[in-house]
């Protein structure tokens, strides 16, 4: 996607060297070098975001920032400054300011907050294409990209859709989204297969017509029913009885079922969406999954990476549960430091998307500041608890898929050594202390490990 930038500031050589990084990344770029000027290209030009100096003569960062955001609020504007002047680019952006760039900064600084603000507005964008009710796809992978525009493509036929992926990484989101992109004006009916007992699984499916057995004491829709002109989620397909595998065939194909106790059939419109975190290509081979079944469901594949493996994804989720949970509990709208970040994108994050969602969710909610200290009271000290066992068996059993016994023991030591290191910020005399271990051999493993 293409982005147009303001680039502002009375120092020619600074203008010239943003300029010429934006084009390399290759933006669209328009200049000022004062902030009266720096107004009027905004309001002629409409930018989509905004690199702007603080102190510029005839008119600072800080008033043209302000008169900016009255004309266009959502227009992300990030302030440059200089050593001196930090606090007031830390009121900026308590003000509004997206984020700021300390001068001198190297070039790479430069360019990762550029990517950070068009990964932002690549999210915007993908919001305002997508309706109201989607707005909680968020993703700006090549992966998840390719997802969105299947979903985008697939939403307005009838045909059956799998969705594969681990635990907590968005398949029931991405279902929501397919049924909303398409013109089915019925509802969006779900059900869990792996947490309805196999005896019930039959009626909740199918539904009962009353005096159908004891209890019926009145009728009841099943879930195919209720989805008629929508679209059904089958959850977890793969926990499905093999006993209602045949029936639920039977369902897909013919588009007809027939209720406990019913004396007739009744034809149905609607969608079928799946999803599982197992390998049913295994189930198949094993004799736990009917082959029909599974190429019946699997007319379109739809494969959710694991969050560990898109990493792009990280920040921008970050700052999406954010905005969220500040705006439903009433909290002020907290910000990110590099550190945390890089502990984010180095953490395998074996729950996922859910996991990363409900770390950010204590954060809002307990006031705290998104700060490393924070992260590892609330995550790493949590690891005695269930969740945090909880996730580090499933990491574990992940590590046991990919790696063996020699690698996955490297694979621990290097995260103890960034974690230790990151705790005590980088100092090396420290790390190596509290490890036990001789600043020499830590020295040899960070060189071993690659860790920055």
């Amino acid at each position: 996607m293409s982005y147009k930038v303001l680039i502002a500031d009375d120092e020619k050589n600074i203008v010239d060297l943003l300029q010429e990084i934006a084009i390399q990344l290759g933006l669209e770029v328009v200049t000022a070098f004062d902030g009266r000027q720096a107004l009027n290209v905004f309001e002629e030009q409409m930018p989509d975001f905004v690199l702007m100096d603080i102190s510029m003569p005839v008119m600072g960062g800080m008033q043209a920032m302000e008169l900016m955001k009255q004309i266009n609020a959502g227009c992300p504007i990030i302030l440059i400054t200089a050593f001196g002047t930090v606090d007031i680019a830390i009121e900026a952006i308590q003000n509004g300011a997206f984020e700021y760039i300390v001068k001198p900064s190297s070039l790479s600084e430069i360019r990762e907050v550029i990517d950070k603000v068009t990964s932002y507005l690549t999210i915007i964008r993908e919001q305002v294409i997508l309706p109201q009710n989607t707005k909680k796809l968020v993703g700006v992978s090549a992966s998840m990209q390719n997802i969105f525009k299947t979903a985008a493509k697939i939403a307005k036929t009838d045909a059956t859709v799998l969705i594969t992926g681990e635990s907590g990484n968005g398949k029931q989101i991405i279902a929501e989204t397919i049924h909303n992109l398409s013109s089915r004006q019925g509802r969006f009916v779900q059900i869990n297969c792996g947490s309805i007992p196999e005896n019930l699984m039959e009626s909740e499916l199918f539904g009962f017509n009353k005096g159908a057995f004891s209890g019926a004491v009145t009728s009841k829709k099943g879930r195919f029913e209720l989805s008629h002109k929508g679209s059904l989620f089958l959850d977890e397909i793969g926990e499905l009885p093999k006993s209602m595998q045949s029936k639920l065939l039977h369902a897909i194909q013919e588009r007809v079922i027939t209720p406990i106790g019913a004396p007739d059939s009744i034809p149905l419109d609607l969608r079928i969406i799946a999803a599982t975190n197992r390998n049913l290509d295994d189930m198949v081979n094993k004799g736990l999954f009917r082959l029909d079944l599974y190429h019946r469901l699997k007319v379109i594949h739809i494969h959710v990476p694991p969050l560990r493996e898109r990493k792009d994804d990280i920040e921008p989720l970050i700052n999406h549960f954010i905005s969220m949970f500040a705006k439903k509990y009433n909290k002020p709208f907290h910000t990110i430091d590099k550190q945390v970040l890089r502990w984010c994108k180095n953490y395998s994050w074996p729950g996922n998307i859910r996991e990363l969602k409900n770390l950010i969710e204590r954060m809002i909610l307990l006031d705290n500041s998104i700060t490393y200290e924070n992260i590892f009271a609330q995550n790493m000290h949590n690891s005695s608890q269930a969740d945090g066992a909880y996730s580090l068996n499933m990491l574990i059993e992940q590590l046991l898929k990919e790696k063996d016994f020699t690698s996955i023991i490297k694979y621990f030591e290097k995260s103890v050594i960034e974690y230790t290191l990151l705790k005590y910020g980088g100092n090396r005399s420290q790390c190596s202390k509290h490890l036990g271990i001789s600043r020499r051999n830590l020295l040899y493993k960070i060189k071993e490990y690659n860790i920055e």
